[in-house]
């Protein structure tokens, strides 16, 4: 294999390092422009053979997994606050081919990989300063490259425990690793704090000790869109005390979150006037994102963020939006910007809200989202989110278990839940089942819910309390991303968590103390096939509700056991 530059217009070199050992390889990347040329984009390529390539996996890929051809391949973008700067091509057995990782998760570029038909080749492609970006005298960068026969999913943890080298990710509270109550599907803009209050109650008795009360709470227009963001006041006609209502929820026991959407102001705000001029753009629709160049535009955000943190005791903030920080002007310059470059100056502004925000609450968590993920972000957001995805939990699935992979000790939280009402128990319990190795977050009218949805939601809020050591700290493994995941688990030395999401065959390598299997296939049939005897093991099967359906021992073979159990059961061995 050879990495090397198409041709460009800059004094390029590539070293392999001295750390390269076996199939490992880190090449050392630089490109220099001391007649400080405008920047164009830059292409690094190499070729690995095809052998058993059969898919693809990046984690802003979603439902992107095929291994499509060079000219038609998707590019999938990394940045500070998009993305992350790796890309896999995976064996049908879910075996790594290889997989190329920067150590740069600032700078704007695309991974790709495809079928190169002219050579019978995979070609992998990265391409640097795909968003426009300030000049420079010399850049510089580490590409890794694993080629080792390992799974899949141990090749991207290793990537993202290198990157730990660069970048140290922000410390974990415990809050952040707790279930939530959203308000956001369930009550979008409109905030009835008695409601909310009552709500609250009903979840902190299923076990969810935070709640993040979402976008509406700094507008009395119920319209939607960002047109009245920007000076964050609160809107009296809906909440007449901010404190007074994160006293409410505290008395409860709950932790309390509230949203800003970061770089937006709009045009029907105090901010627009204050700012203008110092925006990086403005839509159509009456609002655009400020441009943290400014050291006053980082400031007046800070201090916005510091005064609701001190003033009303909030234990955290949901900062949405922040891959809106954008640039769409390389001609504009500015001498008062104190960061001339804006992945700089958006990475300097999340620094500073978790310093100074930290110094008034050590264990404040800052929630961020699919698809501000990378490792550059994670030194400050220590909640990581699935983006938008409401009622699908297959999406869902997907996101979680790709942040998983990739975010490290950082806390990967679900998408809020919600369903369908008059749905059977068996449908709904899916969503919560597909994102079973993140921390759930609920947002659907607890107490409206009918009696069997109520038994199912405590059931596996309990299910997952008792097992979060597990889900959450255990080894972690997935399988068949190109399938979205037909399966996943995460075990200890002695108990193993495995969820079924399409295949009914799951496979045993070692001996455990306890075994419990996730039927989320939508079929009332799970086969275990062991390399240790199972006889004479206890097991207990349930329902979606915790009914238990059936108890015994196994018998006779097993090596190879198969379970009736219904839709969205589980089944514990011992």
């Amino acid at each position: 294999m050879k990495l090397c530059f198409e041709p460009n217009d800059f004094d390029t070199q590539i070293a392999l390092n001295s750390n390269s050992a076996g199939d490992i390889e880190f090449y050392d990347v630089s490109i220099k422009n001391p007649m400080l040329k405008d920047i164009s984009k830059v292409t690094l390529v190499c070729d690995v053979p095809m052998g058993k390539a059969f898919s693809t996996w990046n984690p802003m890929a979603y439902f992107r997994r095929a291994l499509q051809e060079n000219w038609n391949w998707p590019k999938f973008p990394t940045r500070i606050c998009i993305g992350a700067p790796v890309q896999s091509v995976i064996g049908i057995n879910g075996e790594n081919i290889m997989t190329v990782a920067a150590s740069d998760a600032k700078t704007p570029m695309n991974f790709m990989s495809g079928f190169d038909e002219k050579t019978g080749n995979i070609k992998f492609a990265i391409e640097l300063f795909t968003f426009p970006v300030q000049k420079f005298e010399e850049y510089k960068t580490t590409i890794r490259v694993d080629k080792r026969n390992i799974p899949f999913y141990k090749a991207i943890q290793d990537v993202s425990a290198w990157w730990d080298n660069e970048y140290s990710r922000s410390d974990v509270p415990e809050a952040a690793r707790e279930m939530v109550y959203s308000i956001w599907y369930n009550f979008h803009q409109n905030i009835d704090v008695d409601k909310v209050v009552k709500e609250c109650e009903e979840a902190y008795a299923l076990g969810m000790r935070t709640v993040i009360v979402d976008d509406g709470w700094q507008t009395e227009n119920n319209a939607g869109g960002y047109a009245y963001c920007g000076d964050w006041k609160v809107a009296s006609n809906k909440i007449a005390d901010m404190k007074s209502f994160v006293d409410r929820i505290h008395d409860i026991g709950m932790k309390f979150i509230l949203w800003y959407s970061v770089p937006y102001v709009g045009k029907y705000t105090e901010a627009y006037e204050k700012f203008r001029g110092k925006f990086l753009y403005f839509n159509n629709m009456g609002y655009g994102a400020l441009d943290p160049r400014y050291p006053e535009v980082r400031e007046y955000l800070i201090d916005l963020y510091e005064s609701a943190v001190r003033d009303w005791g909030l234990d955290g903030l949901k900062l949405d939006f922040i891959d809106a920080f954008r640039l769409e002007d390389t001609e504009k310059f500015d001498e008062t910007w104190d960061i001339p470059v804006l992945e700089n100056a958006i990475e300097q502004l999340l620094k500073d809200i978790k310093n100074r925000l930290s110094a008034i609450n050590k264990d404040l968590c800052l929630e961020f989202r699919q698809s501000y993920f990378g490792p550059a972000v994670t030194q400050c957001g220590n909640m990581l989110r699935v983006g938008d995805c409401a009622g699908d939990s297959l999406k869902n699935r997907v996101g979680s278990i790709d942040l998983r992979l990739i975010s490290g000790k950082t806390a990967v939280h679900s998408d809020m839940l919600m369903w369908d009402m008059k749905n059977t128990p068996e449908n709904a319990a899916l969503q919560l089942i597909n994102v079973l190795f993140a921390v759930p977050q609920i947002s659907v009218f607890i107490g409206e819910l009918p009696k069997k949805h109520k038994k199912m939601l405590k059931f596996y809020l309990d299910f997952w309390n008792e097992n979060r050591h597990i889900l959450l700290d255990g080894i972690f493994k997935a399988e068949n991303p190109e399938a979205n995941y037909s399966s996943a688990s995460a075990e200890t030395d002695s108990e193993i968590v495995i969820v079924s999401y399409s295949e009914n065959l799951l496979e045993l390598k070692k001996e455990y103390d306890r075994i419990v299997c996730v039927n989320g296939t939508g079929k009332d049939v799970l086969v275990i096939r062991s390399d240790v005897d199972l006889t004479s093991k206890v097991f207990t099967i349930k329902d979606c509700m915790g009914n238990i359906i059936e108890t015994g021992v196994i018998k006779n073979n097993g090596h190879l056991v198969e379970f009736n159990i219904p839709q969205s059961g589980t089944i514990e061995i011992k």
